[in-house]
């Protein structure tokens, strides 16, 4: 009886759709949202799902409103999305959605005179600019590109373009010099949020591009 039931519960599974063989495949790839790992599900031959995470931080150097700052990025996360099959191939049209406490942490240490909000300052009043820029949690994605989970071997390749739509930025800065505390200068400082958060806003988008090997088992 235990024998038949085990050999019944296995012909069920095989079956299912949900279980049916080459369903399910794995990829890793890297590209502008760093290295990523992802599954991938079949669907039918028109509609496939996918969803896992990404590693992304970095620092880089970056000029806005004529300081030098230091730029630490995060945008590490976990990507959902459904590829459209729209030839039956691995050609897909893809949508879905980014989470992830994207963030990027500033820091500025002016070498000579610069002007914060209408006033300008000598580097010794300033000290250190620090700052947080938010770039939001939830962002929709669109791609398009090749996924070759379902078409072709066992072994395939994955190539995506895309982008993310990004939530306007909000900017916090604080001051290191003597200055900070002066009423004058918070007022400044405010108005330096303002248009850091405009030249970040200036790219309303995050480009998506990445590259990789996908394992269909």
């Amino acid at each position: 009886m235990i024998r038949f039931a085990a050999v019944s519960a296995a012909a069920f599974l095989a079956a299912s759709p949900a279980f049916a063989g080459d369903r399910f495949a794995v990829s890793g790839s890297v590209g502008t949202l760093g290295g990523q790992l992802q599954a991938h599900y079949k669907v039918n031959s028109l509609l496939s799902l996918r969803g896992g995470y990404n590693y992304a931080e970095g620092e880089f150097d970056e000029t806005y409103e004529e300081i030098d700052y230091t730029v630490d990025a995060d945008l590490s996360g976990a990507l959902f999305a459904a590829d459209l099959h729209p030839f039956g191939n691995g050609f897909v049209l893809s949508a879905g959605v980014h989470l992830a406490d994207k963030t990027l942490g500033l820091d500025g240490r002016p070498s000579e005179p610069v002007e914060i909000g209408d006033t300008t300052y000598t580097p010794a009043e300033i000290g250190t600019l620090r700052g947080d820029a938010d770039l939001g949690g939830t962002s929709p994605y669109l791609g398009f590109g090749w996924n070759g989970a379902f078409s072709g071997g066992r072994i395939g390749l994955t190539a995506m373009a895309g982008a993310l739509i990004l939530d306007d930025p909000t900017v916090e800065l604080t001051a290191s010099g003597p200055i900070a505390s002066d009423p004058t200068f918070a007022d400044d400082l405010e108005q330096e949020e303002q248009n850091l958060q405009d030249d970040i806003d200036e790219l309303p988008f995050y480009p998506v591009l990445n590259i990789g090997i996908v394992v269909r088992f």
